[in-house]
């Protein structure tokens, strides 16, 4: 109806927002169709999502294509749209891995975590059982034909070339699935004669990823004199501990 498609055209902090005016519109924005057609909008415009970790803090930056620029699609300047700080999540690491429809996957003490930074909630996932090793790794999955959300827990034997793929199929019970999988390649290197190869992500489409090397890039215009003032950082770079590349705000549960 028309209150639908007027809060669906806000940002999602005012739809939050707009949840404490009454419960009709509290209703109408906790709808799945709801949630579901705000992903679907937000999706036409994907954001760069960096964090930045000092001290005892997270920072959270979302860049976006600047819409005023008289540049073409291809050179638009990346601009800040949105910033906060929380106070960092206890033992908890962030991987390079995708943002999944704008939820995010760490490792927290051995457990894995999905975390929505629109929402800034954060939910802990149960490990599979005894069995999981305390070095696996966090990856976040998601099912497109039900609309569910699965935390796929993957880990890697250094030794061998292959992993155990955990998949979170009801996370109420919980209940696991478990496949052994082998790589399709060696990751050990002979001419470097080392393990050449290391599982660094998994993109959008469900591949994982292997690799050996990275590249740093530079971001500017992230934290300005205001920021840096405000949080008593100098004038030295920032280090940028994670960058997700086509974010989207989520009004989505992280469980």
């Amino acid at each position: 109806d028309l209150i639908s498609e007027v809060l669906l055209r806000l940002a999602a902090k005012s739809v939050a927002k707009s949840r404490c005016v009454s419960k009709l519109w509290s209703s109408i924005t906790t709808l799945p169709c709801f949630i579901r057609s705000f992903e679907a909008r937000s999706s036409k415009s994907p954001c760069l999502l960096l964090l930045l970790e000092e001290g005892s803090k997270l920072f959270v930056f979302s860049l976006a294509q600047d819409q005023n620029s008289n540049n073409n699609n291809n050179n638009k300047k990346l601009v800040v749209v949105n910033s906060y700080a929380i106070a960092s999540p206890q033992g908890c690491s962030f991987l390079s891995a995708q943002s999944v429809n704008g939820l995010i996957c760490g490792q927290g003490d051995g457990d894995p975590q999905i975390w929505n930074p629109t929402t800034r909630r954060f939910s802990t996932l149960p490990n599979p059982e005894s069995s999981w090793s305390s070095g696996s790794v966090s990856f976040l999955g998601y099912d497109p034909i039900d609309g569910t959300y699965k935390g796929k827990l993957v880990s890697v034997c250094p030794r061998l070339d292959e992993f155990t793929m955990w998949t979170l199929e009801d996370s109420e019970k919980p209940k696991w699935s478990c496949r052994h999988v082998t790589l399709p390649f060696p990751r050990f290197d002979p001419v470097l004669r080392r393990n050449g190869l290391s599982l660094v992500g998994i993109n959008d489409a469900g591949e994982f990823i292997y690799g050996n090397s990275f590249r740093k890039v530079v971001v500017e215009g992230v934290a300005d004199d205001h920021f840096r003032r405000l949080y008593g950082f100098g004038d030295e770079p920032l280090d940028i501990i994670r960058a997700y590349p086509n974010h989207i705000e989520s009004l989505m549960s992280p469980y």
